[in-house]
């Protein structure tokens, strides 16, 4: 699972994950709780409160400083005080069932406590309630008011040495001898059976094919002779070149078709790279159209200034414009001159797929999910985003957050430098609160993301990242230089 986000509902089965094998949920079930909050904390969405932010070491003191709040009085690495700690802001203040039935999540208590009851062999409700309310069904060490983190400096060691032992941390190398552990994060999570994978989300502007099949079924005739279905499509490929695209639309066809479906050679007009010619080999995956022509999606070698035949190119996905291929040759596996690494994702039976195509297009903003993703923070006039984003499908892209989380977003996200959130935040506190705040994941350097947004002109303000803020800024200006006169 290669995952840097921990935004995982806590279920009965992910809590029992956590704690492991040799442990039953009903007897540590605060502990489990803890170490899903712990994780959220560590991993968490930058914007939520909960989220600390600390070095690339520290220790469990280090998080203590940053989760709550009056460390030096109540939040120390006592091994016998309990704190009692009456600041209703901090996190101790919440009780077991705050923690698990925030309304962020959705979960219905009623049918979280049933699965709870099942999974536990438990077959009264009050003994549920108990657990609920005290962290435990013992009396011996009930939480006091049901709040979770009202236990002792030790109890939270504990806590981290859980997770260190099951992979959600390492343990950091101490050269200097410093007294006490310190801990890294990971930047891979242990699997966990419990969390499905989501269902990929469909970009905003695709129409699945079996929609159009269907409007052409339904409409596609003349109604008492006269058309009234009509398909507006703008396509950029020049008419001359229809003849060799539809030869290369055969070739892949025939590819697809195989059973051991093969490498090919493309001979490819690099439009990154000034309409260098380029012999690649690659390993085709399918078509999308999308920017106004058919675009050949495949994971192999990859326009790249240094790019060479030999098996030290790094190999990727990249989108290559069907028009600006010159020729296709079908290649056999035993070729000597297929890369290695190519070689050995087929021996291993882990060739990239179609579902690898879809699961990535839809969890950012862009056409070219190869490119790292990174988070934007974007305003919007509301009678916008109520009409064009709040109403359609994009709101699985553009996920609405509030004033406060967009303030925490930019002071915790480390694309900006001090200087820049500094002057970011600036900005925020002087706009609107009543306007809408998204946060939204794009692929840096996506061109398509830079359309989008200019489409939307004035509705829509990039408050974050700064680089992408000022691309915006400068592209305007000299937009503006353009028609001042």
């Amino acid at each position: 699972m290669n995952e840097t986000l921990f935004d995982y509902a806590p279920t009965v089965k992910l809590l029992q994950e956590l704690l492991g094998n040799g442990s039953y949920l009903h007897n540590s079930f605060q502990k489990a709780v803890r170490l899903w909050v712990i994780l959220r904390s560590l991993y968490g969405d930058v914007a939520s409160e909960q989220t600390v932010s600390l070095d690339h070491s520290f220790s469990v003191r280090a998080w203590s400083q940053q989760f709550f709040t009056n460390t030096q009085d109540y939040h120390c690495d006592r091994d016998k005080a309990t704190p009692i700690h009456d600041d209703p802001h901090c996190p101790c203040a919440k009780t077991v069932a705050d923690w698990l039935f925030d309304p962020y999540y959705g979960i219905d208590p009623q049918q979280w406590k049933s699965e709870f009851a099942k999974e536990c062999a438990i077959a009264d409700p009050l003994k549920v309630e108990q657990i609920l309310l005290y962290g435990s069904s013992s009396k011996q060490n009930p939480l006091t008011e049901g709040r979770l983190f009202v236990v002792t400096g030790k109890s939270l060691v504990n806590d981290f040495e859980s997770l260190l032992e099951s992979g959600w941390l390492e343990e950091a190398p101490n050269p200097t001898g410093k007294k006490g552990k310190e801990y890294q994060k990971v930047t891979t999570f242990p699997e966990l059976l419990s969390v499905e994978e989501p269902e990929a989300i469909a970009p905003s502007n695709f129409i699945p094919i079996e929609e159009i099949v269907s409007l052409a079924e339904i409409l596609g005739q003349e109604i008492n002779g006269v058309q009234r279905f009509f398909l507006d499509v703008e396509y950029i490929v020049p008419r001359q070149l229809s003849d060799r695209l539809e030869e290369l639309q055969q070739q892949l066809k025939t590819c697809w078709e195989s059973a051991d479906i093969p490498p090919i050679q493309i001979n490819y007009t690099s439009a990154r790279l000034f309409d260098a010619q380029l012999d690649l080999i690659v390993y085709p995956v399918c078509i999308r159209y999308h920017q106004r022509a058919p675009y050949l999606y495949a994971y192999g070698q990859a326009p790249h200034e240094d790019l060479s035949p030999s098996d030290i190119t790094p190999l990727d996905w990249y989108d290559y414009r069907l028009d600006r291929i010159e020729s296709i040759t079908t290649l056999s596996w035993s070729d000597r001159q297929i890369p290695i690494a190519l070689k050995q994702k087929r021996d291993r039976g882990t060739l990239p797929n179609i579902d690898d195509v879809n699961a990535e297009m839809g969890r950012a903003l862009g056409f070219d999910f190869f490119r790292p993703k990174q988070t934007m923070l974007l305003r919007f006039n509301q009678y916008f985003h109520g009409n064009y984003i709040e109403r359609t499908e994009r709101t699985a892209l553009f996920k609405t957050i509030s004033y406060d989380d967009a303030e925490r977003l930019l002071k915790n996200t480390s694309a900006n430098t001090p200087e820049q959130t500094e002057k970011l935040l600036e900005i925020l506190r002087s706009r609107p609160h009543k306007d809408v705040y998204c946060r939204v994941e794009y692929h840096v350097g996506d061109r398509a993301v830079i359309m989008r947004l200019r489409a939307w002109g004035q509705q829509v303000e990039v408050l974050s990242p700064w680089d992408l803020r000022q691309q915006m800024r400068e592209d305007i200006s000299e937009l503006w230089k353009m028609y001042e006169q």
